[in-house]
């Protein structure tokens, strides 16, 4: 058992306190002095988070830990769908061969079934062949789900923008959720538009959204700016509920996807792969594609207020020089006198 938990230590998805340590829920697992045998029923240690007295672990207690650590980890791979995927519903089968999701189903047997062997053996029996074929269980099922969301994203981005978009229509959110105003789909055509990801539930998405609202009116201030622009906000919502709720609370000026809009919401998420939120994707909307000009869109407003911030602007101001990125002058700045605007268009692509 105690070389079991040594095996532990050395794998890469625990975090390592100390040398010969594991992380653990309580505390950390820890050697008292060199490893002992197994037949010595003692030498295993749980050191307190807070520093206080060491207590001795028995086999049977390490074990446990050891499980619960594994069990953990492979409850993201064995829900369905897997956590990775969780965002885009069941979007992802769609975009993907049978062979993969095949696969997938069968790397999850084999981890459910070495998890299973592993919660009935006792810690006397528990040796490092069994904490090796567990892990490698759970890194193979985890490294096909990374493929089958890689595959999914690409296979989805390849699909031309009207097709996607359809001719769906989208609420302006200043008019309030019960509005019968609507921004068509059409009505995007040679725009800038930002997709926002964002919740009711995220910590962050309350901090960014009141920061994005101030960027945005500052991009609408601007007077014959290149390219006109629009933010469309996509819901991660639990329900349409926590949704109102958010947009009643913060009330955004953009437009925004209706909530029952759900399997385009997924597709949008996996299209543009998005891993966590908030999160602003830019587009650029020309006939049949949506040319993305950047998935960091979030940092780029930040660096836009602060150098606003820095430049003392007031309202209705711009900024023509400093670390801008390039969207944000196509939707702040007319295009050069000295060039023709179609061809600074092509040129800022390159």
């Amino acid at each position: 058992m105690l070389q079991a938990a040594r095996a532990i230590v050395r794998r890469p998805w625990l975090r390592v306190a100390a040398p010969c340590a594991v992380a653990a829920g309580a505390g950390i697992i820890a050697w008292a002095s060199a490893p002992p045998s197994l037949a010595d029923e003692g030498r295993l240690f749980l050191s307190g988070r807070d520093g206080g007295s060491p207590a001795l672990v028995s086999p049977e207690r390490a074990r446990e830990l050891i499980y619960s650590h594994v069990s953990e980890r492979a409850t993201h791979v064995l829900v369905e769908p897997p956590t990775a995927l969780r965002r885009f519903g069941d979007t992802w089968r769609k975009h993907v061969s049978k062979e993969l999701c095949d696969e997938l189903e069968a790397r999850r047997a084999v981890l459910q079934k070495a998890l299973d062997s592993f919660s009935r053996t006792s810690s006397d029996d528990v040796h490092d062949s069994e904490v090796e074929k567990l892990w490698r269980a759970i890194a193979e099922a985890e490294g096909t789900v990374r493929v089958i969301r890689a595959h999914a994203a690409e296979h989805a981005s390849r699909i031309d923008w009207p097709t996607v978009i359809g001719d769906k229509s989208f609420v302006p959110l200043s008019e309030g959720l019960g509005s019968a105003q609507r921004v068509s789909a059409a009505d995007l055509q040679g725009k800038i538009v930002a997709l926002y990801f964002t919740a009711g539930w995220c910590g962050p998405c309350h901090g960014f959204t009141p920061r994005l609202a101030e960027a945005f009116n500052h991009f609408r201030s601007a007077e014959s700016a290149h390219k006109q622009f629009e933010i469309i906000q996509i819901s991660w919502d639990h329900d349409e509920a926590g949704f109102g709720h958010y947009v009643k609370r913060l009330r955004p000026p953009w437009l925004a996807l209706p909530f029952d809009e759900r399997e385009l919401a997924r597709e949008l998420s996996l299209r543009y792969n998005v891993a966590q939120i908030p999160a602003l994707v830019v587009l650029e909307i020309h006939g049949t594609e949506a040319r993305v000009l950047t998935d960091s869109g979030r940092q780029d407003v930040e660096l836009y207020l602060e150098a606003r911030h820095s430049a003392g602007l007031g309202p209705g101001e711009q900024l023509s020089t400093g670390d801008v990125a390039e969207w944000i002058r196509l939707v702040t700045l007319p295009a050069p006198a000295h060039q023709p605007a179609r061809w600074w268009w092509r040129h800022s692509s390159e």
